[in-house]
């Protein structure tokens, strides 16, 4: 989710233009935590329930950033048992929680301060279509994930490798002074980068992929069974006719 996050800032702050981009003043105050105060004194004018929308449907953008808190702290309870104990297993849950959270604002809450006009009325029929479209794109990016995931998993297992997730601090600190071991983590800090560049760098592909089928199909409710005559028909001799 924070990797999502990150990209997901990058790609607005290349399109936002340099007219709404911040100042370097402005980063400063920000990094100063001048974003914070000025989140809270606009949660503070709002009412009970804007004060409740506010924190879920527009919470600070550093709070994607969160589950790598959660996970820290979660690694750091973590005693490398087959069952987790009552504070790792409260953190855990917490971890979830902000994750699950942080991945639905990423995906279906836009950025409401960058909507500068009033969405355009859509009809519910044209609103399914859309929905549907994405949810299919997403749906295929993640069974290809999960088919990443467990090509790269088995990858790891066969080069025979050290799995930095899989031990404890107490274990990092043993095997810190060998260069095997960091060798190991470069090797599966490759592989899981270029793992994850191919996950996120295929979206387009399936939104292509999406957007010819939803054009075929299209095609053939607009112009029914005359659809196929562009398979037979002088298509360059007829454009006079259609445009």
């Amino acid at each position: 989710v924070p990797a999502h996050a990150v990209l997901w800032w990058v790609a607005r702050w290349q399109t936002t233009g340099v007219a709404l981009r911040p100042s370097w003043e402005e980063r400063v105050a920000g990094m100063k935590g001048g974003w914070a105060m000025a989140w809270f004194r606009e949660v503070r004018q709002q009412s009970a329930w804007g004060r409740v929308r506010m924190i879920f449907f527009t919470p600070p953008d550093i709070f994607a950033l969160f589950p790598i808190g959660t996970y820290i702290a979660l690694r750091i309870v973590d005693e490398g048992e087959d069952s987790l104990g009552i504070a790792a297993l409260v953190i855990f849950i917490a971890h979830s929680v902000v994750s699950i959270f942080a991945l639905l604002h990423l995906l279906f809450v836009p950025a409401t301060r960058f909507m500068v006009w009033e969405l355009t009325p859509v009809r519910k029929r044209s609103r399914f279509v859309r929905y549907f479209f994405w949810s299919t794109v997403l749906a295929a990016k993640f069974m290809l994930g999960l088919l990443i995931l467990s090509v790269v998993q088995e990858a790891i297992g066969g080069l025979k490798i050290a799995r930095p997730g899989h031990h404890t601090l107490g274990e990092v600190a043993d095997f810190a002074m060998s260069t095997l071991w960091w060798s190991n983590v470069l090797v599966w800090f490759v592989l899981w980068s270029t793992a994850f560049l191919l996950f996120t760098a295929d979206t387009q592909i399936w939104f292509t992929i999406g957007c010819t089928v939803l054009g075929v199909l299209t095609v053939f409710k607009q112009r029914g069974m005359t659809a196929a005559s562009v398979f037979y028909e002088d298509t360059m001799g007829r454009l006079p006719e259609r445009f």
